[in-house]
């Protein structure tokens, strides 16, 4: 037997202690009865039989304890049923500390603490009329089953009332689940004040408390208000384990280990976190317990918080995981931003009530930086430079890919835009109708001039010749309005095909009529060749001009007519050359308007 169990074997023995005593059952000191009880109690009648004049009427017996019984009764004024606790045996020393728990209970108004109505006295000794408590203590609770979640509300509410006991100058000393009352309506109580002791009196020194759960310097016969944090912690430990803190199958066994208060190595069904709580609050130094219940109360609140936080963190994951398979290219792009906005809104929830959580930080960043990704593949870069905004760190090769990306789209709408550009009709229009009217009119008037001199002078020239001096003039006038047009005109592509028709139909034309007059061909063959080179002309000109189509109709009828008649050939070209511009002017002027895309 080493020195401190002996020394512990003579504190048991002074107080009339032996191995026989049970260590889940509370150690009681010995009362001072001159200090603080009243001498004179109200008289009340009590009484068991349902007959006969009564204040209380008792109509059970609700649970018993180390020195009374606690009955159910009926009051008569007011009409109430109360809780009413007596002594089994009216011995002085119980009959003080009945009192004495009465008094300090009754200065404790506190939502979890029991009402103590009144102290009252019959034959049969004093009676202390109390709040009936409907429901079932913690410890029945636990062995239940009852949730993690379930537990820290009823601890929070406990510390309520022990924090409040410490403000009024009272410290508990038996702080256990068996102490702990749930209504039915789910209102907590901290019971059982009868070793509470205020902090202003003297201690006994003697051993007070429950053994299981002591604190180590109660077991040396002290005790303040941390040796309450230290059994509030333990009252956790065994709702969370399922187990008192001190193990051992005698008094003194159970007393050495609580001297001892070893820390505890918690499964995986407490979390890390709500362990490192308990363990605090459980160390065998005061000094490195929680300076006060409050600052205990207001860990497990953190701890809530951060549980909260981790749920939420938990489905940010989930969803996370759902975004990395959308981003490998699987599913759809809405899928992608739901997917990205639940698991952004659970992560950033979860560092609102968490902001040092790692794992909500992290998946934050994870799912924006996803989100990037798959905006990039989108063809967004908008959207990806708002994710990147939004990170702590965005990787700079997800930056690059943005900047490429826009140069990309830069150069993509500018050739869009100038194939556009190249494209409408409407570009340059008013310059090509001055063109078109200025060709006309030089064209008239040189049919016209070629017409005179025919007339004047009909021997001048062979019709060969006649004819290549005309498609030179009918070129070059062509030619010198297209440089005027380009000089002046806003040139797209629709111009320029234009123009680059007209110049080669009729460069062509004029060569045809050139390579005819050297190899001698009969007239009607050179016009006819000429009219399907207008025609073709006519036809390459459709895509760009709307006149396209009638020029290669009135083209192409003129060579069928002048191949069955080919007498009508030169008078049908004369007429065609004088009737094809004046017509497009008259069409221009005063024809139906085109549409914007138009000519």
């Amino acid at each position: 037997m080493d020195t401190e169990e002996v020394a512990l074997r003579e504190t048991m023995m002074a107080q009339g202690l032996d191995d026989t005593h049970a260590v889940g059952a509370t150690l009681r000191a010995e009362s001072n009865p001159r200090r603080s009880v009243p001498s004179v109690l109200p008289a009340a009648r009590i009484a068991s039989e349902p007959a006969g004049p009564a204040d209380f009427r008792i109509k059970g017996e609700l649970g018993r304890g180390g020195m009374g019984v606690v009955c159910l009764a009926e009051q008569a004024v007011p009409s109430r049923e109360v809780a009413l606790k007596r002594l089994e045996r009216v011995e002085e020393p119980f009959v003080d500390a009945l009192l004495r728990e009465a008094t300090i209970t009754g200065r404790l108004e506190h939502p979890n603490i029991v009402p103590v109505h009144a102290v009252v006295a019959d034959a049969d000794g004093p009676a202390v009329v109390m709040k009936r408590i409907a429901g079932e203590d913690w410890s029945t609770l636990a062995a239940a089953g009852a949730s993690l979640e379930r537990h820290l509300e009823i601890f929070v509410q406990v510390c309520n009332a022990v924090a409040f006991a410490h403000s009024r100058g009272v410290i508990h000393r038996d702080i256990k689940l068996d102490n702990v009352r749930i209504g039915d309506f789910g209102e907590v109580y901290l019971l059982d004040w009868g070793v509470a002791r205020r902090l202003d009196e003297e201690s006994s020194g003697r051993i007070v408390g429950t053994p299981v759960h002591m604190a180590p310097e109660m077991t040396r016969g002290i005790a303040d208000e941390r040796s309450d944090v230290f059994l509030l912690g333990a009252a956790l430990h065994e709702a969370l384990t399922g187990r008192p803190r001190h193990d051992g199958e005698t008094l003194v066994e159970v007393l050495k280990n609580a001297r001892e208060a070893a820390p505890h190595v918690h499964d995986a069904r407490v979390p890390g976190e709500l362990a490192s709580i308990v363990e605090r609050a459980c160390a065998r130094d005061p000094s490195k317990r929680f300076e006060s219940v409050s600052a205990l109360q207001d860990a497990v609140l953190r701890f809530r918080e951060h549980r909260s936080a981790a749920k939420l963190a938990a489905s940010g994951s989930e969803r996370l995981v759902e975004l990395e398979r959308l981003a490998s290219g699987e599913g759809e792009y809405s899928a992608a931003q739901r997917a990205f906005t639940e698991a952004r809104f659970a992560f950033e929830q979860a560092r609102v009530a968490w902001p040092e959580s790692e794992l909500a930080s992290r998946g934050a960043q994870r799912a924006l930086e996803l989100m990037a990704r798959i905006e990039l593949a989108q063809g967004q870069p908008d959207g990806a430079d708002a994710c990147l905004d939004a990170m702590d760190s965005p990787p700079e090769e997800l930056r690059a890919r943005c900047r490429a990306l826009r140069e990309r789209q830069r150069d993509e709408r500018e050739r869009l835009a100038k194939l556009e550009h190249d494209q409408d009709r409407g570009v340059g229009e008013a310059m090509r109708t001055r063109a078109t009217i200025g060709l006309a009119v030089a064209v008239v008037l040189l049919t016209a001039g070629l017409v005179g001199l025919r007339t004047w002078r009909p021997d001048y020239a062979t019709p060969q010749l006649r004819f290549a001096l005309g498609g030179t003039l009918v070129f070059g006038a062509v030619f010198a309005v297209t440089r005027w047009w380009r000089r002046r005109g806003e040139w797209n592509l629709v111009n320029r095909r234009i123009a680059q028709i007209a110049l080669l139909t009729l460069g062509v034309s004029a060569l045809q009529r050139y390579a005819s007059l050297v190899g001698g061909a009969e007239p009607s063959r050179i016009l006819l060749t000429d009219a399907f080179l207008v025609g073709m002309g006519g036809v390459a000109l459709t895509p760009f001009h709307r006149g396209g189509p009638w020029l290669a109709a009135m083209a192409f009828a003129l060579a069928f007519v002048g191949a069955i008649r080919p007498a009508w050939l030169e008078p049908g070209f004369i007429g065609f050359a004088i009737f094809v511009p004046v017509f497009f002017g008259a069409w221009r002027r005063w024809g139906p308007k085109a549409r914007p895309d138009a000519d």
